[in-house]
């Protein structure tokens, strides 16, 4: 665990993506580990696309323990989508949804559901997901106002909303949703601290 959390931490430093995930479930996992608790074993299965088939277990085990985990009821949906069972992962997500999580676990049910809608061309579904996915709007929801902006303008035809989805995302340091509204990426006021 602790070498695939190295290179978690490695991919998302440079900019890759690894796993279906992309980069929530590598923050997910190294704030875990830079928080002293060490990362879950099944968030580490799914940021490497579950090649050795053991995440089910590991949530199931989670699950056991605490059945109402937002981290694990997460896990489990973002594992139907990774088995492609698209239903069943936007119901699991929506599940999350309306239980009213933490913030983050919303947003990252809302993307989830999103970016499903998005690959079945549910344009409207997609648009409206991605912008729930977007309202606490931060770097790592800036990709979510970018992609319901672009369904927004390029599958709906709606650019006033596209560009107020666009605004949202440059703010939150998105370059592609800066160069569809014709702004530069605004420095941070409070620049982020890294630790050693």
């Amino acid at each position: 665990d602790d070498e695939a959390v190295a290179r978690l931490l490695a991919a998302e430093a440079a900019g890759g993506k690894v796993g279906p995930w992309d980069l929530r479930v590598l923050r997910s996992a190294a704030a875990r580990r830079r928080g002293g608790s060490g990362a879950r074993g099944w968030a580490l299965a799914l940021a490497f696309g579950d090649a050795r088939r053991e995440a089910e277990g590991l949530l199931a085990a989670d699950l056991a323990r605490s059945p109402s985990d937002p981290h694990a009821l997460l896990g489990r949906a973002t594992l139907l989508r990774l088995e492609r069972k698209a239903a069943e992962a936007i119901a699991a997500a929506r599940a999350i949804w309306d239980a009213r999580p933490p913030i983050a676990i919303a947003a990252s049910a809302a993307e989830l559901i999103a970016d499903e809608e998005a690959s079945r061309a549910r344009w409207e579904e997609a648009a409206s997901w991605y912008r729930r996915a977007a309202i606490p709007m931060s770097p790592s929801t800036a990709r979510c106002g970018y992609e319901g902006g672009r369904l927004l303008a390029e599958k709906l035809h709606r650019p006033e909303e596209a560009r107020e989805l666009f605004t949202e995302a440059c703010k939150a340091q998105n370059p592609k949703a800066c160069e569809r509204i014709g702004e530069r990426p605004r420095p941070r006021l409070f620049p982020r601290r890294r630790g050693p």
